[in-house]
C-alpha cells in the first residue's frame, strides 16, 4: 500500500495510525542521523557567546520517542458498576479485585509490561516507603494496595478494617497511596500502546474517593463512564457528568451487566439515559454502549467487540491524530533548518575565503543591535501581557456576588432530599458561572493577543533580516507561525484552557472544597460515630441536615429552614479564613487557590513560555549562523589550492546526497500534514 493510501486510511484505524507514526519516526531518525553528521547542535545560549548546547539529534530523537507515549483511559462511574470487571475483561484476565461495596480506593494505572510486577507510591509526607516489586500472582498481591475492603490477613479482619474506614477510625488507602502501578501481559494494552486508569468510585461514600477521580479525568485522553440499566442514570450520576461536560467529548457511556435484565429494559433505559445525558449537558450523545464484562471476561459478548473496537478508533482519530500532527509540526522546523543549512554549505563551495569573512564581521558587528531588539520586544512581551492579565481580572471582584446568587438560586430549587448532596449540585453552578464570567471579556482578550502575536511576527522578521538569506527569511516565519502565533501554541492563555483548569480545580478539592472546609466544623463535632457511619452516603450536606430513616413526609416549611441552614453555612467565613466560600473560590486560602490565582498562573505561564521560545528562535538563528561560517571558513583556509577543485567536487556531492534524502522527507512530511490538518 502507498504511503498516501495510508495516510487516507487514518480516520480510526489503529493498524494505519501505527504505519504512519513509524512512518514519521523513521523521517525524524533521517533527520537526527543528517544533523549527527553535520554536528548540528542547539545554539540557543546568549548570542555570540554559545559555544555548546545539546545536539540536534538527540532532540529529534527525544520527538521520535515521544510518539511511542501510550493513551491513557479513565474508568469511571459510582461504586459497584462493574468498572473492575469491566477492565478485567478488556485485559481478558481477572486481574483486579470487584466487589458489591465501594471498592477500588487508590488510583489503579494498569500498563502492558513484561515481567508482570506492581510499584505502590504512597503520597508525600506519609511515613511508608514506596514498593516496588515482580509478582508471580499479581491479582492475589495487588488487592490489599488497591482496595479497602481487601486490607487484612483474613475476610473477618478485611471487613473490619472496611468498616474502620467508613467510622473515620482509619485512613483509606486514597488518603495515603498516591498511585498503584501495575504491569501485565495484556494483547489489548500492548496493540496500540494504552494505559488504563481504575478510578475510585464517583459516590460521595469517601469524598477522598471522588476527589481523587474528579483530578485525574481531565489529563487521560478518553473517559469511560459506567452505569447500569437498574437502576439506570441516577440523578447523582448526571450532576457528576454536567460538572465534567467539558470533557464529555472524550467519554465513552457504557451500560454494564447488561444480562441481568431484559432486553426491552436495556432498549428503554438507553433511550431515557441518552436524552438525560443530552439535557444535562447540552451534547447529543451518539453512542452507549451495552454490554456485560463478566460474558466478555468469558468471551461470550459480541457488543463488547463492539465497544473495544470504538474505543482504539476514538483513541486514533482523536488523540493520536493530535501526536501525529504535533510530530509532523517538528519534522517540517528541522527539515526547514537543516535543509537551508546544507544548501548554504552547498552555496558556500563556491564562494571566495574573503566573501565569508566579510559576511561573518558583518554579522558580528550586528549582534549588539540583535541583542538590544530582543531585549526590547522581551519587555514589550511582559507589558503587553500584563495588561492581558490586568483585563482578564479587572471585574473579578464582583465574581463572588454572582456565585452566591446563583448558587443560592439553585438551593431554592433542591428538596430536603437534594440538600443533602446539595455539594454535588452546586459544583457545576459554580463552575458554569465561572466559566461564563470568563467569556463576558474574552473577546478583548483574545484580540490583545492577536495583537501581540502580530508585533513578535513583524519584530523577529526585522531584527534578523540583515543576517538571513532571503529563503532562510521565509523558513524563519514558517517557524515563528508555528512555534509562537499558531492557534495551537496559544491555546494555552486563553478560552477552554482557562475553563479545563478550572474544572481541575473545582473538581480536586480546588474551590469547591472550600464548600466541605465551611461545614467541616459542625459536622465533626455534632455526630457521634455511629451516626456517621450511617450518615456517611448523605456526604458533608447530609451530615449536616440529617439523614432520615422513614418516609415520613417532610413538609415544606422544614425544607424551608434547610434551604436557610446551608445558605447561612455558605455565607460564613471558611475555618481558617475570613472570607465565606464565594470569596475563597475567587482570592483562594492558605488550603484552595482561587479563580484570580489561576488566570493570573496560566498567563504568566503563558508569558514565560512566549518569552523563551522568542528568545531561543532569535539567539539560535544568529548562533547557528555565525557557527556555521566560522565553520566554513575554517575549511576553506585548510584547502590547499593544488586539490581545492576536487575537495570542492566532493564536498558539493555530498551536500547533494544530503539535499536529496531532506527532499525526499519534506515530500512525505508535507503529505502526513495535509491529511492531519
Amino acid at each position: 500500500m502507498s504511503h498516501e493510501a495510508r495516510l487516507k486510511g487514518l480516520s480510526g484505524n489503529p493498524k494505519q495510525y501505527d504505519l504512519i507514526r513509524r512512518d514519521l519516526q523513521k523521517i525524524l531518525t533521517n533527520l537526527a542521523e543528517i544533523a549527527d553528521e553535520r554536528g548540528e547542535i542547539i545554539r540557543s545560549g546568549e548570542i555570540g557567546k554559545d559555544a555548546t548546547g545539546q545536539l540536534l539529534g538527540d532532540a529529534i530523537r527525544s520527538r521520535a520517542a515521544a510518539l511511542e507515549k501510550p493513551f491513557q483511559l479513565a474508568v469511571v462511574g459510582h461504586f459497584s458498576r462493574g468498572k473492575s470487571t469491566l477492565i478485567n475483561a478488556l485485559l481478558k484476565r481477572k486481574l483486579l479485585k470487584d466487589a458489591v461495596i465501594p471498592n477500588t480506593a487508590a488510583c489503579t494505572v494498569v500498563k502492558h509490561g513484561e515481567p508482570e510486577r506492581f510499584r505502590v507510591t504512597y503520597r508525600e509526607g506519609t511515613s511508608y516507603p514506596d514498593i516496588e516489586q515482580v509478582s508471580t500472582d499479581l491479582a492475589h498481591d495487588i488487592a490489599r494496595y488497591t482496595s479497602d475492603s481487601s486490607v487484612g490477613e483474613n475476610e473477618s479482619e478485611a471487613m473490619e478494617r472496611y468498616t474502620a474506614v467508613m467510622e473515620k477510625k482509619s485512613a483509606s488507602l486514597s488518603e495515603v497511596i498516591e498511585q498503584v502501578d501495575i504491569w501485565c501481559e495484556s494483547e489489548f494494552l500492548s496493540s496500540l500502546g494504552i494505559e488504563i486508569v481504575d478510578t475510585p468510585g464517583i459516590d460521595a461514600v469517601f469524598k477522598e474517593h471522588q476527589r481523587v477521580t474528579l483530578r485525574r479525568i481531565p489529563t487521560v485522553d478518553a473517559t469511560i463512564f459506567l452505569f447500569q440499566p437498574d437502576p439506570g442514570l441516577g440523578e447523582r450520576e448526571l450532576l457528576f457528568i454536567q460538572f465534567i461536560k467539558e470533557f464529555v467529548k472524550s467519554m465513552f457511556f457504557v451500560m454494564t451487566k447488561v444480562d441481568t435484565v431484559d432486553q426491552e429494559v436495556v432498549t428503554g433505559m438507553m433511550e431515557f439515559s441518552r436524552n438525560a445525558l443530552a439535557a444535562r449537558t447540552g451534547m447529543e450523545i451518539e453512542h452507549i454502549y451495552p454490554v456485560s464484562a463478566r460474558r466478555a471476561l468469558n468471551g461470550g459478548d459480541q457488543g463488547f467487540e463492539e465497544f473495544r473496537d470504538a474505543l482504539q478508533a476514538y483513541l486514533v482519530e482523536n488523540t493520536g491524530k493530535v501526536r501525529l500532527h504535533a510530530a509532523t509540526l517538528q519534522a517540517i522546523l528541522v527539515c526547514d533548518d537543516i535543509l537551508a543549512g546544507v544548501e548554504e554549505d552547498a552555496r558556500a563551495v563556491s564562494r571566495s575565503l574573503a566573501d565569508l569573512e566579510e559576511e561573518l564581521a558583518s554579522i558580528q558587528r550586528e549582534t549588539n543591535n540583535i541583542t538590544n531588539q530582543r531585549d526590547e520586544l522581551l519587555l514589550r512581551i511582559d507589558q503587553k501581557i500584563e495588561e492581558i492579565i490586568t483585563d482578564s481580572v479587572v471585574k473579578i471582584d464582583t465574581l463572588s456576588d454572582e456565585l452566591l446568587k446563583a448558587v443560592e438560586q439553585q438551593i431554592n430549587l433542591l428538596s430536603h432530599n437534594q440538600l443533602k448532596y446539595a455539594d454535588e449540585y452546586l459544583q457545576p453552578v459554580m463552575k458554569d458561572t465561572i466559566i461564563s464570567w470568563l467569556g463576558q471579556n474574552q473577546k478583548n482578550v483574545e484580540s490583545k493577543i492577536k495583537l501581540l502575536n502580530d508585533l513578535i511576527r513583524k519584530k523577529i522578521q526585522t531584527m534578523l533580516g540583515a543576517v538571513q538569506s532571503d529563503k532562510e527569511r521565509a523558513l524563519l516565519l514558517r517557524s515563528v507561525d508555528i512555534q509562537i502565533t499558531s492557534p495551537i501554541t496559544i491555546s494555552g492563555a486563553v478560552g477552554e484552557s482557562i475553563s479545563d483548569r478550572l474544572v481541575r480545580l473545582l473538581g480536586g478539592v480546588g474551590v469547591t472544597g472550600a464548600i466541605s472546609d465551611a461545614l467541616a466544623s459542625i459536622t465533626d463535632t455534632v455526630m457521634d460515630m455511629g451516626r456517621q457511619v450511617v450518615n456517611a452516603v448523605g456526604g458533608v450536606f447530609g451530615r449536616l441536615l440529617g439523614t432520615r430513616t422513614t418516609n415520613v413526609p417532610i413538609v415544606q416549611d422544614r425544607t424551608t429552614k434547610a434551604r436557610e441552614k446551608v445558605r447561612l453555612y455558605l455565607r460564613q467565613p471558611v475555618r481558617g479564613t475570613g472570607h465565606n466560600v464565594y470569596e475563597v473560590v475567587v482570592e483562594g486560602s492558605s488550603r484552595n487557590v482561587g479563580v484570580r490565582v489561576v488566570i493570573e498562573h496560566n498567563f504568566a505561564q503563558w508569558r514565560d513560555q512566549l518569552k523563551q521560545e522568542v528568545s531561543d528562535i532569535v539567539n539560535s538563528r544568529v548562533n547557528r549562523r555565525l557557527a556555521q561560517l566560522l565553520k566554513q571558513i575554517e575549511a576553506k583556509s585548510s584547502q590547499e589550492e593544488v586539490v581545492n577543485d576536487r575537495l570542492r567536487e566532493e564536498e558539493l556531492q555530498r551536500h547533494q546526497i544530503a539535499l536529496e534524502q531532506l527532499r525526499r522527507d519534506f515530500s512525505q512530511i508535507d503529505q502526513h500534514i495535509q491529511v492531519l490538518e
